[in-house]
């Protein structure tokens, strides 16, 4: 009786078993495993490491080439007298500060031993003039001499004609003249005139100094025009236009100026000219930058003022423009595809800005790059992106 129990039990277990293999089985052909698989996969994708990307694409983009440099007024004078004597007069404006038109006189020197000086030089002159004169007259009558008491054909010597009498009386005149001029010129020059529109930058001299020639009387700058020498590197003269660099169709190329102090002040300056020699402690060469009118600006620029410059460069086609971060430390970048893989590529940097960095374009479509690689990066290795903005 046991017996056949146990038989009942064993058979009733192994119809449990085959009926819940054929359910299996058919689960299986039916696809249900599927969701299995869809589960796995997203548990995978969320173990897979983290990036945040960019997307890019090759653009046009011109570099802004940066330098720094002082404001110069473009003629800085010192300003010396050329004659000796006391200092008689002094411009109520010839006072460090103030503005001064060109041909104004700033200082007078006594002008008596000049006027002396001119005075005896014309008398020189006219008595020279006269013995000028006077020498013409008698050589006529030395001419006209020979012309009847000449004897067999003799002939008429300098001498006789009294050739080297003129010759010295007109050398004579001729040096009369110029002192006269030179006289002339030395009482014009007991007014010391400004030469061109300037500001009074220091005065050395008060009535009652005396001057010798060569003697500082005052410094000038000339407010038509300041300048702003701008020394650049070998990289930067390669980024700015070619007209600039090669000293061709140079003149009225803008450029922008700023304060250090106060980067809302700024001016519109053009290129001036190009230096073309090294710096011999920078081992640098400048380019110069003008501005015209600095006084009359909104905001006068003032010679001595330390100011940016930024000069628009030659514009590149097909390069990205990438934050500094996105290059690796060994110099590339890395990119994610459609699949999710990762791929490296060389950078090839064509110049910075601030915080971003232009490089030659790789693909010519846009691509999504890791804004922040890491280290561990391998090529083709799986990451979760993190949509990114497009520049």
């Amino acid at each position: 009786m046991k017996f056949k129990l146990l038989t009942i039990v064993l058979s009733f277990t192994a119809f449990l078993s085959v009926l819940l293999y054929n359910q299996v089985s058919s689960a299986n052909n039916s696809g249900v495993p599927g969701d299995s698989v869809q589960a796995f996969s997203s548990s995978n994708l969320s173990k897979l490491p983290q990036v945040e990307t960019i997307q890019v694409e090759g653009l046009s983009y011109a570099p802004e080439i940066i330098g720094f440099g002082e404001a110069k007024a473009k003629f800085e004078l010192s300003l010396k007298s050329d004659v000796s004597g006391k200092i008689v007069e002094l411009n109520d404006n010839f006072v460090s500060g103030a503005r001064i038109a060109k041909g104004s006189v700033l200082a007078k020197i006594d002008d008596t031993p000049y006027l002396v000086k001119l005075a005896q030089a014309k008398a020189q002159e006219a008595k020279a003039l006269l013995n000028l004169q006077e020498e013409q007259r008698q050589g006529e009558v030395a001419y006209n001499d020979w012309l009847r008491n000449k004897v067999g054909g003799q002939k008429a010597t300098p001498l006789i004609l009294r050739k080297p009498q003129l010759e010295a009386a007109q050398a004579e005149y001729e040096y009369a003249k110029l002192a006269v001029k030179e006289a002339q010129r030395d009482l014009d020059n007991t007014k010391i005139k400004a030469p061109f529109d300037a500001v009074v930058v220091a005065v050395s001299v008060q009535p009652g100094s005396y001057v010798q020639p060569g003697l500082l009387i005052g410094q000038l700058h000339s407010i038509s025009t300041v300048e702003v020498k701008v020394p650049l590197s070998e990289e930067q003269w390669l980024q700015l236009p070619q007209s600039i660099s090669n000293l061709n169709d140079k003149q009225g190329y803008s450029a922008s100026i700023f304060s250090t102090l106060d980067h809302t002040t700024s001016w519109e300056g053009k290129v001036a000219r190009v230096e073309r020699h090294l710096d011999a402690d920078t081992r640098l060469r400048s380019i110069v930058i003008s501005v015209e009118s600095p006084l009359q600006q909104a905001i006068p620029l003032y010679s001595g003022t330390f100011v940016k410059v930024a000069i628009k460069g030659e514009a590149r086609d097909t390069l990205y423009k990438l934050p500094a971060s996105a290059i690796s430390q060994q110099g590339n970048i890395w990119s994610v595809d459609e699949s999710g893989k990762l791929h490296e590529y060389d950078a090839s940097n064509v110049f910075s800005s601030g915080d971003y960095v232009y490089i030659e374009s790789v693909k010519n479509k846009p691509i999504q790059v890791v804004k922040r690689p890491l280290s561990h990066f391998s090529e083709g290795m799986h990451v979760q992106t993190i949509e990114g903005a497009l520049l």
